[in-house]
């Protein structure tokens, strides 16, 4: 799906899907809910990951983090955690 036609399916100006992703601006919550509905994407993990709702304030199980829906910052962030939860990189055995 491009930028433009998300864009006319959640009814806003395709300058706006292009500044979340080129400027990292946050999309206000009806257009978080609006995108995941296009998508067939539950909604209240849509809010979780676009940061309008804590993870902790949800009555779900664990929301898995996708990386195509993190940002590069994100991303890192979350790898950085992963690693010095569990020690740093390890090797894995030759085979």
């Amino acid at each position: 799906m491009t930028q433009m036609s998300l864009a006319d399916e959640i009814l806003i100006n395709r300058s706006t899907v292009s500044d979340w992703k080129t400027n990292g601006s946050q999309p206000k919550s009806q257009h978080v809910i609006a995108t995941a509905r296009v998508f067939g994407r539950s909604v209240m993990e849509a809010l979780v990951i676009a940061g309008h709702v804590p993870a902790e304030e949800v009555d779900m199980p664990a929301l898995a983090m996708r990386p195509e829906m993190l940002t590069n910052d994100q991303l890192m962030a979350e790898l950085a955690r992963r690693l010095a939860g569990s020690g740093g990189m390890t090797r894995s055995p030759q085979t």
